[in-house]
């Protein structure tokens, strides 16, 4: 019997060890990981000291069966805190499955760096807080202050670190308000949110807010320094402040509200008025005092001027129509009317179609669109030949950088409607109703689009799109091109085909507004043929500005896929040309600039044989497109300043210049390709 009982008792004390051995948490062996070190150091596995003695007696665990998972071994080690080892587990699992990626590291951490949960509970938050801290050197001198005895802290020593910094300017806010003079009680009384004030302090220490606050309150406002704490005070001045800032109306969409203040000012002092110039001649406008000149400027030449254009301002000159189109305009106008969805002018034969134009009258806008599209610059065809392009991308007072180089043999337009130079006139009979056709063909340079060319037909009807047609030569297939692919950069360049001239779309396509009129800057007498380059920003030319009073049309497409969204154009009262386009993206940016470089003359170089004319005619020496969200720019020099001495543009001479209407058919892209 008594046998029996001391068998019973030694089963149960075995019963219990084994328990006791199979409910503490299995530990890591880390002796095959780090064979050199010969398994890991007991200072690192100790997470906590004190509890040790509570844990069973060393007896019992020499018969506690081994329990391993993948390559952990059941510890007689005691373990503190069972709680925290149940979380480090499986994580010790993970990092345990694939040795072989510790196994290759040739200086083994002294410590659990490389598995921050396996050691004490208290680091991993630390760790996790150390990879979103700012720069490396800061990572390193937490890791050279990380010893044993600091990982055996309690996890209260993290959380007071991290939370330290955003403490500080609570405590230190309420004495900053009780050591302020507070002229005004109304302040203090303000001011009851200490606790949210320390983010958003930055934005109120800035001097333009303050630059832009009332006198009153500058005077009544204590130092700067004892002012910039406050945080309840700044929302009621910034409120007070923003009504005109004016970065944002420079690249968004409404600049309407700067261009309307600017009307009355300006329709009195332009140079047909007689009044006072805005700007003195001899004056160089450059981004210096620029913001001296503001009521002159688009926004896309405040652009231009911040990356170093300069202009050069003379007196404006008065541009008078030539006697053909004056005395078609005088013939024919009084029976030109719109028809009644306004994208059509009616029975129209030539010259200007709405000489008189009332600001009040709703069709506007309307009406000064289709004087623009049948100006006086290209009555009857227009041919410019051998003409050459730069694309690339440029800095801030720095040149271009020129990514391709293009050359091209034709640009040219026969127009159908409106002749007045060449028979037959004023109308080119056709059946189809074709309003022009115009050929953009061959390219000889760059070498990979070489014999790339486009032909365009548009049409009065502005229900019927345009037939446009793209010849590739390389895979010896002609394309149709959609309306709306008008807008999309053409040959790799940044303009497009609807920019041409600084508008080239239908006038039915589009809804139009009339913004107002004001007097900008622009270059319509150029002095330099061919063009010259500003150095060292030789993306844009060098030539003289003149203020001039323009119309400011605002265009956006009805077309779906069109990928601008809107148009600010700058149209000149007395030519009728635009002077600068404006172009924004769907989003309201300021995207592209447009900037004709004209000149009136009476020959398109000095000495002309062909192109020589009775009266002053409209040319266009240069032209530059910019890209104001790429910082990129496409230039063309008409003559090319490497044949400086060709005549290159000949307006309305018909056959004598080549054009003809055999130019514009498909079968002629195709063989000027070849």
């Amino acid at each position: 019997m008594l046998k029996l009982r001391t068998r019973t008792v030694l089963a149960l004390s075995v019963c219990t060890a084994l328990v006791s051995a199979a409910s503490a948490p299995a530990q890591v062996d880390w002796s095959d990981l780090y064979p050199e070190e010969g398994g890991k150091p007991a200072a690192k596995a100790q997470p906590a000291p004190a509890p040790q003695p509570q844990r069973p007696a060393p007896a019992a665990q020499p018969k506690a069966p081994a329990a391993t998972v993948g390559h952990a071994q059941s510890s007689a080690r005691p373990v503190a805190k069972p709680v925290a080892k149940v979380h480090a587990a499986p994580i010790r699992r993970a990092a345990t499955s694939k040795p072989s990626r510790h196994v290759a590291k040739p200086n083994p951490p002294k410590d659990d760096r490389e598995f921050p949960s396996a050691a004490a509970g208290s680091t991993a938050p630390r760790l996790a807080a150390r990879r979103s801290s700012p720069p490396p050197a800061r990572i390193e001198q937490v890791k050279a202050d990380d010893t044993p005895e600091a990982k055996i802290e309690p996890a209260p020593r993290v959380v007071e670190a991290e939370v330290v910094p955003a403490a500080e300017p609570v405590a230190v806010k309420p004495e900053v308000v009780a050591a302020q003079p507070a002229p005004e009680p109304e302040q203090i009384a303000a001011a009851p949110q200490p606790a949210t004030a320390p983010v958003p302090i930055k934005k109120v220490e800035p001097p333009v807010v303050r630059e832009s606050a009332p006198a009153a309150l500058h005077a009544a406002e204590p130092p700067p320094v004892a002012a910039a704490p406050r945080r309840a005070k700044p929302e009621p001045v910034v409120a007070e402040a923003a009504p005109a800032p004016a970065p944002i109306q420079v690249a968004a969409a409404p600049v309407e509200a700067a261009m309307l203040p600017a009307n009355n000012n300006n329709t009195s002092r332009g140079a047909s008025s007689g009044g006072l110039l805005p700007v003195e001649p001899g004056t160089t406008i450059t981004d210096k005092n620029m913001d001296q000149y503001p009521d002159v400027l688009t926004p896309g030449l405040e652009w231009a001027l911040r990356y170093g254009l300069r202009m050069k301002v003379i007196a404006p000159r008065r541009i008078e129509m030539f006697r053909e189109y004056r005395e078609a305009t005088e013939k024919y106008s009084g029976q030109a009317k719109l028809s009644p969805d306004g994208r059509r002018v009616l029975n129209y034969t030539a010259g200007q179609p709405f000489p008189n134009i009332d600001s009040n009258d709703p069709q506007a806008a309307l009406k000064i669109m289709w004087n623009y599209d049948y100006r006086s610059q290209i009555t009857d065809d227009l041919n410019a030949q051998n003409f050459d392009a730069d694309t690339g991308s440029f800095a801030k007072n720095r040149g271009m950088t020129v990514e391709r180089h293009y050359l091209i043999d034709y640009l040219r337009r026969l127009n159908y409607t409106g002749r007045l130079f060449v028979d037959p006139k004023p109308t080119l009979p056709n059946p189809e109703d074709v309003r022009f056709k115009e050929s953009l063909h061959p390219l000889s340079e760059p070498f990979d689009l070489k014999g790339v060319g486009a032909t365009f037909y548009r049409y009065n009807d502005a229900d019927r799109q345009d037939d446009s047609w793209l010849y590739l030569p390389q895979l010896r297939r002609v394309r149709r091109l959609s309306s709306a692919q008008r807008s999309d950069a053409l040959f790799g360049q940044d303009t497009d085909i609807d920019s041409y001239y600084g508008y080239n779309g239908h006038i039915g396509w589009a809804d139009w507004k009339l913004l107002g009129e004001r007097t900008v800057m622009a270059v319509m007498h150029g002095r330099n043929v061919p063009v010259k380059w500003q150095e060292p920003e030789d993306w844009v030319f060098d030539d003289v500005w003149e203020p001039r009073q323009v119309y400011v049309i605002e265009a956006n497409s009805k077309l779906p896929q069109y990928a601008y969204g809107k148009r600010v154009l700058y149209l000149d009262k007395q030519s009728w040309l635009v002077t600068t386009s404006d172009i924004y993206d769907r989003a309201g940016q300021l995207w592209k600039v447009w900037i004709n470089d004209h000149s009136f003359k009476k020959e398109a170089i000095p000495g002309a044989k062909v192109s020589h004319y009775a009266d002053e005619m409209a040319f266009v020496h240069a032209l530059v497109m910019l890209d104001t969200q790429l910082v990129h720019a496409t230039k063309a020099a008409l003559p090319s300043t490497h044949t400086p001495n060709e005549e290159c543009i000949y307006l309305n001479l018909g056959d004598k210049s080549g054009t003809s209407e055999d130019f514009f058919t498909v079968a002629n892209l195709i063989a000027s390709g070849h």
